[in-house]
């Protein structure tokens, strides 16, 4: 997994690898019998897990945001929950896009290799509009501070990092929708429907008995009255 608050982090106080898909993860193995001692959580560069996951069989990432290209490439199990992908830029900029050729005016920031840097290419905005970083609370701080335009990010995590980072989120807004999507875990292409399909069945469970939906709004995935 990566740092990707509120889904996936490393929490400052204990150590502790938290989230809500961590969360998700964790209920899903218990449901299915793994005991907790023999999960093997660990936090990589975003660039690096997803290289591990599309060439190192047994290995899992999350969480992964679906389009139709990373669904070719792996397999997953999910959604887990909601995400919506979006460029966020200043409200007092009075951005306003129609098009990929208005972002295309801009310096967007994105996390090398994420989601957010996919889109924008598979949209046509130019590798010259784009500013690469290796974390997206690097990312929120560059935003704040001036030196770039807008970001290129989940919407629930930049939320996220604006208060990781004590950044007004209020100060900010969507100027536009990339994907509205969800998040999952991401497996090797590999991976056998005998590991996959008792998952699934787990994670089905947990959005019935509504346990999937409180660690949703926990996290600010959701509100209560969705």
């Amino acid at each position: 997994t990566e740092e990707h608050p509120p889904f996936n982090y490393r929490d400052p106080i204990t150590g502790e690898i938290s989230g809500a898909a961590v969360e998700v993860l964790l209920q899903i193995f218990r449901k299915i019998g793994v005991a907790s001692d023999r999960i093997n959580l660990k936090i990589y560069p975003w660039a690096r897990g997803y290289y591990k996951v599309l060439n190192d069989p047994g290995t899992v990432l999350f969480s992964t945001t679906y389009t139709p290209d990373r669904l070719a490439k792996m397999k997953f199990v999910g959604p887990m929950a909601p995400n919506v992908v979006a460029v966020i830029a200043l409200k007092s900029r009075n951005l306003v896009i129609n098009s990929h050729v208005d972002l295309n005016r801009l310096r967007i920031g994105v996390v090398r290799d994420d989601i957010g840097e996919q889109l924008l290419l598979s949209q046509g905005v130019e590798t010259k509009a784009i500013d690469q970083l290796n974390s997206g609370l690097g990312m929120v701080k560059k935003l704040a501070s001036g030196r770039i335009d807008a970001v290129a990010y989940p919407h629930a995590a930049t939320q996220f990092l604006f208060k990781t980072a004590s950044i007004n989120s209020d100060d900010f807004e969507i100027i536009h929708v990339l994907k509205s999507s969800a998040m999952g875990y991401a497996f090797h292409s590999s991976t056998d429907e005998y590991i996959l399909g008792p998952m699934r069945a787990a994670l089905r469970d947990l959005d019935l008995d509504g346990t999937l939906t409180k660690i949703q709004i926990k996290y600010g995935l959701k509100t209560t009255d969705e």
